[in-house]
């Protein structure tokens, strides 16, 4: 199963913005499940994000090609709408959503703001919207993705 982590990304809040998918991925790894982590943070790039978090040394639209053949290829998206504390919309993770929509995929949203929860848009295309990672990990909701497309037994 391939799950794309989809969410925010901001050169001054790097730390932040890498550490719940560290979080999501090193709980599977426990499990070793055979999933395949798709993550806009991986790679050479991520050291030469601007603070913005809106240019690299990759040109934009190689950026935005990668990340949509990700959505494309994935079983699953995660996408988180926490900007930690940044004034900037997570209007990137925002067109991830519409996105995986748009293409019929299972889709986890992470916010507890009820401007996002709360939108006919995100209501629609979420399959499931929890407010935190922790609830993600301890709701188990990417297992049952998991466990109903990759590891069914009878």
């Amino acid at each position: 199963m391939k799950v794309y982590l989809a969410g925010f990304i901001n050169g001054n809040k790097i730390e932040q913005c890498s550490e719940w998918r560290k979080r999501i991925v090193t709980h599977y790894l426990l499990k070793a499940w055979d999933i395949i982590w798709l993550d806009p943070m991986n790679g050479k790039a991520i050291t030469t994000l601007t603070p913005d978090g809106l240019h690299s040394e990759y040109p934009i639209r190689a950026i935005v090609d990668r990340d949509v053949k990700c959505l494309e290829d994935a079983d699953l998206v995660v996408a988180n709408l926490d900007t930690f504390g940044e004034t900037r919309a997570p209007t990137g993770t925002l067109c991830e959503i519409s996105i995986t929509g748009y293409i019929h995929k299972p889709l986890i949203v992470i916010t507890n703001d009820p401007n996002y929860y709360n939108h006919p848009w995100i209501q629609d295309f979420a399959s499931i919207t929890v407010p935190s990672v922790d609830e993600l990990l301890e709701k188990k909701y990417i297992d049952y993705f998991y466990k109903g497309t990759v590891n069914a037994r009878y």
